[in-house]
């Protein structure tokens, strides 16, 4: 993100951080005033776009059996870090690599979000709007069926009875063959 001035500079400071998970989706009279105040104090874009992203990746990755943290509030949340970078800078290329991380992140946490949804019993049409897929076609990437799944759609299956053959959930090759995919 280049340098920016006046309204500006406020205007992506705020798109930055409405666009972090976690984050209103709309910024606050303080968050305006906040931006203001970084813009005067010559605190530069990326290093402002650098400590979003640092603290919102701190918030993702932490251990499965840490305690959930609240929603963020407010820009100012992001104070201490914005400090921390001024004191402590990032070194060249950084600031690329926390964009990629964090994409990966959110990614992944859709991926898991739609496969537990899947689990869970809803349907995939729900999911692909949930998501905000335009294509079912989209949804079925991040919606890998698991091995239990399949047990449990064919155990659904209710097949036709047909006196001159065996019933094809009792032959084990198709139940075989279905377990290897």
């Amino acid at each position: 993100m280049t340098s920016a001035s006046g309204p500006a500079y406020v205007a992506a400071v705020l798109l930055l951080y409405a666009d972090l998970p976690d984050t209103p989706l709309r910024p606050s009279p303080p968050d305006h005033s906040l931006a203001r105040r970084l813009q005067e104090q010559g605190v530069s874009l990326p290093l402002v776009e650098s400590a979003l992203l640092l603290a919102s990746l701190r918030r993702l990755i932490r251990p499965a059996d840490a305690q959930p943290l609240p929603p963020i509030r407010s820009l100012a949340y992001f104070q201490p870090v914005i400090v921390e970078l001024q004191q402590h800078p990032l070194p060249d290329g950084y600031l690329d690599y926390l964009r990629l991380k964090l994409r990966r992140v959110t990614h992944s946490m859709r991926h898991s979000t739609a496969v537990a949804l899947l689990k869970s019993g809803v349907d995939l049409s729900t999911i692909s709007h949930m998501l905000g897929h335009a294509s079912l076609t989209t949804t079925n990437r991040y919606a890998k069926v698991d091995l239990e799944m399949k047990r449990k759609a064919i155990a659904k299956v209710r097949p036709v009875s047909r006196k001159s053959r065996t019933p094809w959930a009792k032959d084990i090759t198709i139940l075989d063959w279905l377990e290897s995919l």
